[in-house]
């Protein structure tokens, strides 16, 4: 079973410009973590980062910020079957707007020109359950 994707974000202190090097050879990231929370309070836990950041402001050194980047979710891809249907009824919808008075001929010339382009198999009729 795959583990389910918790919500969670990266926060770090690093070098916010990119045209400069941070003076006397200090690195450009001092410090990041990885947290993951359910109430989505990330307040609490940017606090460090925030007062280490200013910190470096407070004694003259003015080009590191506290950044917060917040973890998406993964991914999930469609199935070729439900690409199809959505790619027929996306060209349907096209050709019945474009052409009103002549759809059937319309649409069969867009679904050709689809499966010559393969973006849909030869046989998506098949697939396609509303003909």
């Amino acid at each position: 079973m795959k583990p389910k994707f918790e919500q969670g974000a990266t926060l770090a202190v690093k070098w916010y410009n990119p045209y400069t090097s941070p003076p006397n050879g200090l690195p450009k990231i001092i410090c990041k973590d990885k947290i993951i929370w359910a109430n989505r309070d990330y307040d609490a836990y940017s606090d460090p980062f925030n007062s280490l950041a200013e910190w470096y402001r407070d004694i003259g050194i003015t080009g590191y910020a506290a950044f917060v980047v917040f973890d998406a979710p993964p991914y999930k891809k469609m199935s070729p079957e439900n690409l199809w249907k959505r790619r027929v009824g996306a060209a349907r919808k096209k050709t019945m707007l474009k052409f009103p008075l002549f759809f059937d001929e319309a649409f069969k010339d867009e679904i050709e020109r689809l499966v010559k382009l393969k973006r849909l198999p030869k046989s998506w009729f098949l697939y396609d359950k509303s003909n």
